[in-house]
């Protein structure tokens, strides 16, 4: 038997947050030339949907705010502490963790199991808005030098805006943003 044609199908869900799924596919075929080998195209194109679909997977755990499952890069962790005022970026590290400086507790940005950390890109991310909604500064230790953190003194409070707009602060002014009646009068 002669075999002149290959095509696969690869497919994997992925449990999202909200009980979403996320199920990419890909179907590849290809055309064996006289002589080529049918099992060494068969592995290829099963590795190329492989690849494919997990970096699909990869790509939808980011956008839900979730760690990737198959990046095979470098991971970071994302650390608050609310006392010392900083958010910073951590290799994730177990070893790390456990040698923080500062006065009170670190925390995770959200639950995520040591070795199953962020790419970078993600960390950054995700300390940017952990940093606007605390207004606490970022710092970033991703290269795994804590020496940045040695003072352990709280990171300074941000000025006042003279305008009273308060990033990530709730406003307790009930006429917020504007009161219209004064307006009127003038």
């Amino acid at each position: 038997m002669q075999i002149t044609d290959i095509s696969i199908s690869y497919e994997l869900t992925q449990s999202l947050s909200g009980y979403c799924n996320v199920k990419p596919g890909i179907r590849l075929s290809a055309h064996l030339d006289e002589g080529e080998n049918s099992e060494a195209v068969k592995l290829a194109l099963l590795d190329e949907a492989r690849v494919f679909v997990q970096d699909e997977i990869d790509q939808a755990l980011i956008a839900d705010d979730q760690p990737p499952r198959y990046y095979a890069g470098p991971r970071f962790m994302v650390m608050l502490n609310s006392e010392s005022r900083r958010v910073v970026i951590l290799p994730d590290q177990n070893e790390l963790m456990h040698t923080l400086p500062g006065p009170g507790n670190w925390v995770h940005s959200f639950n995520v199991r040591p070795g199953r950390g962020m790419r970078l890109d993600q960390a950054h991310d995700v300390a940017v808005r952990m940093a606007a909604s605390h207004i606490f500064p970022v710092v970033d230790c991703h290269d795994g030098d804590l020496s940045r953190l040695a003072d352990g003194a709280p990171a300074p409070s941000p000025e006042p805006d003279p305008l009273g707009f308060h990033t990530g602060a709730v406003l307790d002014d009930p006429n917020y943003p504007f009161d219209d009646e004064d307006d009127e009068e003038e």
